[in-house]
């Protein structure tokens, strides 16, 4: 039999959430804008109001809704050239998971992508090289950061939370967080990017 005055206090609560009804959906909307607004600007507000140590706009690029940051090196057409193409066949890049709903969540998820939709041979060369690398391993390992061991796609995965109060500032200062833990090791991952590369076009010629 449910408690007398727990049945009063939760009708009491749906009184109150009636009576408020319009406020709360006004506050969910708002919510929405903002985080719909971030989303959309991302790539401008994050290296230029909250810019890492380190970065530089000749080495790091930002891209798109779903949210990839990666060095310009990470994406090459299949001759070998730098592009800014998100269909390039040899592309990896770090993601952020603005474009789901990290505000409501607190927390941001941060990766290592290396799309299915890259050069099926490039991302079986890379994920091996990846995962095999004592370099990577070990850095990830001693900054207790996780790697997805023989996951192709989503190569590392850590999640960062943010004070929701001071939202949308502490999702930012949480991506700087997680952009600098991973930066480190962007020397390595370049190096398994490259040695994956040369390997698939020599297989090739």
């Amino acid at each position: 039999m449910i408690d007398e005055k727990i049945e009063r206090d939760e009708i009491d609560k749906m009184r109150l959430y009636f009576e408020y009804a319009d406020t709360f959906n006004q506050v969910e909307s708002a919510l929405d804008s903002v985080q719909e607004r971030e989303r959309k600007r991302w790539k401008e507000r994050f290296p230029s109001d909250f810019m890492p140590p380190n970065w530089s706009d000749e080495k790091w690029r930002c891209r798109g809704d779903f949210a990839h940051i990666y060095r310009k090196e990470w994406q090459l057409t299949e001759d070998g050239e730098q592009t800014d193409n998100g269909n390039a066949p040899y592309r990896i890049s770090f993601t952020h998971n603005i474009s789901d709903d990290p505000f409501r969540q607190g927390f941001l998820t941060f990766q290592l992508y290396c799309p299915k939709g890259a050069d099926s041979d490039f991302t079986d060369e890379f994920n091996e090289r990846f995962h095999d690398d004592e370099r990577i391993r070990d850095f990830f390992q001693s900054r207790d950061l996780t790697r997805n061991d023989g996951y192709k796609m989503w190569m590392t995965e850590e999640e960062y939370s943010f004070e929701q109060e001071e939202l949308p500032h502490s999702y930012y200062e949480a991506l700087r967080d997680a952009f600098e833990d991973h930066q480190e090791i962007a020397d390595d991952i370049t190096r398994v990017f490259n040695d994956a590369v040369c390997a698939v076009v020599n297989e090739n010629q």
